[in-house]
């Protein structure tokens, strides 16, 4: 019967180590029917309990700083928490990470048979295309793309892009992994191109070269694309980059993640 003083009580318990009830906390201050209802406090209460690393918090959080988020920092912060939630097996954080990753077609023993006939000829191609497959990327940001400086324990970063004509379409972007392979994939990537790279291996031809060969490549081994790389246009690659346009077309996923609790 008396909401503010069981309020408080809970608040000394979460501030005396009770990880779980900054949740409860959370869950009160959100409903805007209860007498405590603050959303201030209840974003506050939400932070303390990602920090301390409750799955739900994360996943929560996570989804609303994505639906928030204008820009790249944001959307990075963003995926840091939903990432963290998917690796404790959290359904919800994985779908809406994978949202975050644009389509590529075919399937995977297609793309390995391409692959193999790509790696004799040019390993360094090979394994640009593979992150380009796991990370949904456009023909441009696979070939560009800097893996040693764009590495993430979470995924990828792909760097402001100069070479994008659209500046807009240029900014950086974050692109989740969204598998073991998938970062086992980029792991490999960075340390081919790495300072640390093997001694057999030469440095990597400019960008020009680069997509030149690919193309000849492709041809002579009458490989497709769209096996490899993502045929966005640029609305669909603006929905990646920026959150609150993200959160228009997923508001379904959206709603199931901030809806689900584990109390």
């Amino acid at each position: 019967t008396n909401l503010r003083k069981a309020t408080a009580w809970l608040l000394r318990a979460a501030d005396g180590g009770m990880a779980q009830v900054w949740l409860y906390l959370y869950r009160l201050c959100a409903d805007y029917r209860s007498s405590v209802a603050n959303t201030l406090m209840a974003r506050f209460c939400l932070e303390k309990a990602a920090l301390l690393g409750l799955t739900e918090a994360e996943r929560r959080l996570g989804a609303l700083a994505l639906r928030e988020a204008t820009g790249f920092e944001e959307m990075e912060k963003a995926v840091v928490l939903l990432f963290s939630a998917a690796a404790k097996d959290d359904a919800h954080a994985g779908r809406l990470l994978r949202s975050l990753v644009l389509p590529v077609a075919g399937t995977d023993d297609q793309a390995d048979a391409a692959l193999a006939a790509v790696q004799r000829n040019a390993p360094q191609l090979a394994a640009r295309l593979k992150v380009a497959r796991c990370f949904g990327l456009t023909r441009l940001e696979a070939m560009s793309a800097n893996f040693v400086t764009g590495i993430r324990p979470w995924g990828l970063v792909i760097e402001k892009n100069p070479f994008i004509v659209k500046m807009r379409l240029g900014e950086p972007r974050a692109v989740p992994a969204t598998s073991s392979k998938a970062q086992q994939v980029l792991e490999d990537a960075t340390r081919m191109f790495s300072i640390d790279r093997p001694r057999n291996m030469e440095p990597e031809v400019p960008l020009r070269d680069r997509l030149l060969q690919q193309r000849r490549l492709f041809e002579r081994l009458g490989l497709d694309e769209s096996l490899f790389f993502a045929a966005a246009n640029s609305q669909q690659r603006e929905t990646v980059r920026v959150g609150t346009k993200w959160a228009q077309r997923q508001r379904d996923s959206l709603q199931l993640a901030l809806a689900e609790s584990d109390l």
